[in-house]
């Protein structure tokens, strides 16, 4: 411990110094300069704080936990329940655990097994994936829905949910089908996959058997538009009901927020300190 705050000193003195070196041959209106310049910056930062803060809709939050480089978020919610949508059930946000998304999966109905749908499901939360592709949210606590390995190797993951597949989080491309007749659609949330590799996209993949449920209304990302909600009989999308989507985007957009929030926190602090530099540095000259 001695040494890590030893280390920590060290590290936080270069860093200090390496500030003030940069400003010490500037002239007293160059600083004045940059001095707004940061108060500009800290301000923005702050501004955006407290957006995030203003913005925390989301179901009921029962708690969290870190384990290890893992944080797991449990949440009360409703509507879960396609046979009974009134009833509370959990819905579990994660980080740090790699999963298969299948929010745009056209799948391919199993003839063998008019019950079930084959969906080719990209996987994320790997190694060389950004920090907010890392998140997720499923309806499996965290020992039921870590990956399983062989010799290291990864073997199955469970489909759950994120925005790691769309360009803007902020507006997500999200079509609602409407049907004449309770018509099939893929329920992978929560489907433990088998994880293959694609030698012609050089990734893995996971292949999700997915239980069909008929519906009249279903929501999905991966039909373009309302003409495109139909397809041929031995094809469904993965999709989810109208509440499930909302749970699902309510608690991966607070995920994001913390994960922002954190990040924001962190920039504040070195505006901060980069400001009491500017400003000593100032009366120096004066």
């Amino acid at each position: 411990m001695k040494k890590q705050i030893i280390t920590l000193f060290i590290f936080l003195s270069l860093s200090t110094y390496g500030i003030a070196t940069k400003y010490k041959n500037m002239t007293l209106q160059q600083l004045q300069e940059e001095e707004q310049k940061a108060q500009q910056k800290l301000d923005m930062i702050q501004a955006e704080l407290n957006k995030h803060q203003d913005q925390a809709q989301t179901p009921k939050l029962l708690g969290y936990k870190q384990i290890g480089d893992k944080i797991v978020y449990t949440y009360e919610v409703s509507g879960e329940d396609i046979n009974d949508p009134k009833a509370t059930s959990n819905l579990y946000g994660m980080t740090n655990v790699p999963y298969a998304l299948c929010s745009k999966a056209l799948c391919t109905i199993d003839k063998n097994n008019p019950g079930k749908a084959t969906c080719v499901c990209p996987i994320y939360g790997l190694k060389d994936d950004k920090n907010w592709q890392k998140a997720s949210v499923g309806p499996k606590n965290l020992m039921r829905t870590k990956p399983t390995r062989e010799n290291g190797i990864l073997k199955t993951v469970v489909s759950n949910y994120s925005m790691a597949n769309i360009k803007n989080r902020n507006d997500i491309p999200q079509t609602t089908c409407l049907f004449n007749k309770p018509t099939p659609w893929a329920n992978c949330f929560g489907v433990r996959c088998k994880v293959r590799f694609n030698k012609d996209t050089s990734k893995l993949e996971a292949v999700c058997e997915c239980p069909l449920v008929k519906s009249k209304k279903i929501v999905s990302i991966g039909p373009k538009n309302t003409a495109d909600c139909q397809k041929n009989p031995n094809q469904a999308w993965s999709a989810a009901t109208k509440s499930q989507g909302q749970n699902n985007n309510y608690i991966m957009t607070a995920i994001y927020m913390k994960m922002n929030i954190q990040q924001l926190q962190e920039e504040k602090q070195k505006v901060q300190q980069e400001l009491q530099t500017i400003q000593a540095t100032i009366q120096e000259k004066k």
